[in-house]
């Protein structure tokens, strides 16, 4: 393999794990579906009560939280 290759390469796995060192960190959960919940009672959540907004949950630390600025917020894993 020639060295412009090597070297493009390099930079090039370099630029994909660039996102990776700068995502904040945080704790996930996990909520089943509806129809594997006890008695398909939805529970209520911080950002939306008791509406169904989605299947996707995440739960976050307090640093992350900020009194409920991340409502609603996409966040990736």
């Amino acid at each position: 393999m020639g060295i412009e290759i090597r070297i493009f390469m390099m930079i090039s796995i370099m630029l994909c794990l660039r996102s990776a060192v700068h995502a904040a960190q945080g704790n996930a959960v996990y909520h089943p579906p509806p129809h594997k919940q006890i008695k398909k009672i939805w529970k209520a959540s911080a950002c939306f009560g008791k509406r169904e907004n989605g299947r996707m949950v995440a739960g976050v630390i307090d640093a992350l939280w900020s009194k409920g600025k991340a409502c609603g917020r996409r966040c990736e894993q």
